[in-house]
């Protein structure tokens, strides 16, 4: 994680446009490394970036998961309410059977702090 964080970094020095997708690989970087304050921050920037409707989506959800680890479940209920209006019918359950991560228990943590935020 911290090898990826120095690696983007450079690229967005390199690359002053700095597209979505260096800022969601920063945040995935250091959420992995422990640094989840760091990882909301970038997250949060993927939205001035003119992101997709996934991009979007995937900030949101993230954003959720990382504010009910910092114990700030507000937080994490005003995204799970942007969450539901860009896919009203979402799932926990669904997502975490098509979720790719080959670590189940990260899974089921993920699912479970999704369920704290308010998803079902």
């Amino acid at each position: 994680s911290e090898e990826a964080i120095e690696i983007v970094e450079k690229a967005m020095l390199l690359n002053p446009s700095i597209p979505a997708w260096y800022l969601k690989t920063l945040a995935t970087a250091y959420a992995s490394s422990g640094r989840q304050t760091e990882a909301v921050a970038t997250y949060k920037r993927v939205f001035d970036r003119n992101p997709s409707h996934a991009d979007k989506f995937n900030a949101h959800l993230i954003l959720a998961i990382l504010y009910v680890g910092l114990g700030q479940e507000e937080n994490a209920r005003a995204e799970v309410e942007e969450i539901l209006k860009l896919v009203p019918n979402f799932s926990v359950e669904v997502w975490g059977q098509r979720n790719h991560n080959k670590d189940q228990a990260q899974i089921e943590r993920e699912m479970a702090a999704l369920r704290k935020a308010g998803l079902n």
